[in-house]
C-alpha cells in the first residue's frame, strides 16, 4: 500500500517537472 502510494508521488513529481519544463521552453519559443 505504501510503496504504491510512493509510487503514485514520483509519477506525479515527473508529470509536474514535465510540465514545468514545458512551460520554460514555451515560454523561450514566444
Amino acid at each position: 500500500m505504501v510503496s504504491a502510494w510512493k509510487s503514485t508521488e514520483q509519477q506525479k513529481a515527473r508529470n509536474d517537472m514535465a510540465l514545468f519544463q514545458r512551460d520554460i521552453v514555451t515560454g523561450f519559443i514566444i
